[in-house]
C-alpha cells in the first residue's frame, strides 16, 4: 500500500488550519489583557467572565459522544439481528471458483465451450450435488442494466429503469438456494437461437406488476432500442449488496443467451466444500491446463468476509469514535471543573470559613459539572431520537431501543460525575485560612 501524497498534504493543511483557527481567539484575548483589573485583584479578568465558550464546548462534546455511543449500540444491535436472520441464499456447503478464459487469449466461442465442459463434468465430481455458473457473487451486487417493462407507466422523466442484473446458467437457483416461486428456471434448452428470456425477483414483480401476473410479460433491455426478453419466472427475494439492505429489484439473464467471459463456478456439496477444491483443480487442468483459476474459497469464507467482518468493522469503527468522543468529553469536563475550582478558591474558602463542610463543597462543584453533563445528555438524546429512523435503517435494527438509549445516557452521566468528582474532592480540601491570606 502506498501513501497518497495528495491525502497527506490535505491532512497537513487541515491540521495547520485547525490549529490556527482554534488558537486565534485565545491568542487575541491574551494580547488585550485588562491590566487595571489584574493589578487590583491579582488575577486576570477572565475569572469574572462567564465561561460560556468552555461550557458550550463541554456540552457539545458530551452530546456528540452520546450520539456516537447510541449509534454504536444500535449498530451492534442491528448487526446481531442481521447476522441471525436468513441471508436469502445458501451460506454453507458450496465452493466458489472464478475463471476468465479470455485471459488465456481464448475467443468467446472457445470460452463458451470451456464453460460448457466445466459445468457438465463439474456436476460429476465426488460429493458435488449441483453446479452452476454466475457472473456475480452474492453480496457483490451485479451489473447495472437499463430495462423498460412493457405496459408499465414509468415516473415522469424516466425513460428506463436501472437495476442490477446477473448472468447465470441453468441450475443456478437450485445451487445457490434461491427458489423460483413463480414460473420456471432457466433450462439447457434455452439457447442463443431461442426466444430471449429473463427471470425477475419478487420485489421487481411487486413494484411493477402489483395486480398482474409477471410471468409472460416482456422487458426491453438496454433502452428503447434494445431487444425484448420474456419473463419466465419470479425468484424469491434475496440479499444482493448488503445483509441489511432494503428489498431491491433484480434481474437474471441466461448465460447461453448472454455470453460472458468472467464467470464463477458454484459447486454445491453434500458436506464441507474444502475437499472438492483439489478435484476441481484437477478437472480444470484436464480440460485446459492454460486456464487460470482464482478466488477459490468456500461460501462460508466469502459470507464471513462480505457480511460478518464488514459489519464488525463498521460497528467497531463507530464504537471507537464513540469512546474517543467520551474520552474527549470527560477530559474537557475535568479540565473545566479544575479551572472553575481555581477561579472559585476564594469563594470556597469563605464558604468553609463560615461553616460549610467538605460534603457541601463537593456537592456544589459536582452540581456544576452534572448540569453541564446533563445538558449535553439531553441534547444528545434529542439528536439521537431525531436520527432514530435513519439510524435504525442504516444498521438494520428493527426499531429504536429506548431502554438501550436510557442505559447509555445513564452510563455517560455516571462517567461525567466521576470526571467532575475529582476536582470537587480537591476543592473540598482547600484550607480557608491559606486562601484568605493569599487574597
Amino acid at each position: 500500500m502506498k501513501l497518497d501524497p495528495t491525502v497527506l498534504v490535505f491532512a497537513l493543511l487541515v491540521s495547520v488550519a485547525s490549529a490556527i483557527l482554534f488558537g486565534l481567539a485565545p491568542a487575541l484575548k491574551v494580547t488585550k489583557p485588562d491590566l487595571v483589573s489584574a493589578l487590583k485583584t491579582g488575577r486576570t479578568s477572565d475569572g469574572k467572565r462567564p465561561l460560556w465558550g468552555r461550557n458550550a464546548l463541554v456540552i457539545a462534546q458530551v452530546a456528540g459522544s452520546l450520539l456516537l455511543l447510541v449509534f454504536a449500540t444500535q449498530a451492534y444491535r442491528g448487526a446481531s439481528i442481521v447476522l441471525s436472520s436468513p441471508a436469502g441464499f445458501r451460506t454453507q456447503h458450496m465452493l466458489l471458483a472464478s475463471f476468465n478464459p479470455t485471459l488465456a487469449r481464448d475467443s468467446m466461442e472457445q470460452t463458451s465451450q470451456f464453460y460448457r465442459r466445466l459445468l457438465d463434468q463439474g456436476r460429476t465430481l465426488p460429493h458435488v450435488k449441483s453446479a452452476a455458473l454466475s457472473q456475480a457473487l452474492p453480496l457483490l451486487g451485479g451489473v447495472p442494466i437499463r430495462v423498460i417493462p412493457e405496459g408499465v407507466q414509468l415516473p415522469p422523466g424516466t425513460e428506463a429503469l436501472s437495476v442490477f442484473s446477473n448472468v447465470v446458467s441453468e441450475g443456478y437457483f437450485n445451487t445457490i438456494g434461491v427458489p423460483v416461486v413463480e414460473g420456471r428456471e432457466f433450462q439447457l434448452t434455452d439457447r442463443a437461437d431461442t426466444e430471449r428470456l429473463a427471470i425477475i425477483n419478487e420485489q421487481f414483480a411487486r413494484k411493477y406488476y402489483p395486480n398482474h401476473d409477471a410471468v409472460g410479460r416482456r422487458l426491453r433491455l438496454n433502452g428503447a432500442d434494445g431487444p425484448f426478453v420474456q419473463i419466465i419466472g419470479v425468484a424469491k427475494q434475496s440479499k444482493y449488496l448488503f445483509p441489511s439492505e432494503r428489498p431491491t429489484e433484480y434481474l437474471y439473464l441466461p448465460w447461453a443467451q448472454n455470453p460472458t467471459a468472467a464467470m464463477t463456478l458454484m459447486l454445491q456439496t453434500d458436506g464441507p466444500s474444502d475437499g472438492v477444491a483439489g478435484p476441481m483443480r484437477d478437472l480444470v487442468r484436464s480440460l485446459d491446463s492454460r486456464q487460470p483459476v482464482y478466488g477459490i474459497r468456500s461460501i462460508e469464507e466469502f459470507f464471513d468476509l462480505r457480511a460478518t467482518k464488514t459489519i464488525g468493522i463498521l460497528t467497531q469503527a463507530i464504537a471507537g469514535l464513540g469512546v474517543l468522543g467520551l474520552i474527549l468529553a470527560l477530559v474537557g469536563l475535568y479540565g473545566l471543573m479544575t479551572y472553575s475550582v481555581s477561579l472559585r478558591q476564594r469563594e470556597i474558602g469563605i464558604r468553609m470559613a463560615v461553616g460549610a463542610d467538605q460534603a457541601s463543597v463537593v456537592m456544589m462543584v459536582l452540581k456544576q459539572g452534572l448540569i453541564l453533563a446533563g445538558s449535553g445528555v439531553l441534547i444528545g438524546l434529542a439528536m439521537s431520537l431525531g436520527a432514530a429512523k435513519s439510524t435504525a435503517n442504516l444498521v438494520g435494527a428493527q426499531g429504536f431501543s429506548l431502554p438501550l438509549v436510557a442505559l447509555v445516557a445513564l452510563a455517560l452521566l455516571a462517567m461525567a460525575a466521576l470526571g467532575a468528582y475529582i476536582p470537587a474532592r480537591r476543592a473540598s480540601r482547600v484550607d480557608p485560612i491559606t486562601v484568605l491570606r493569599q487574597e
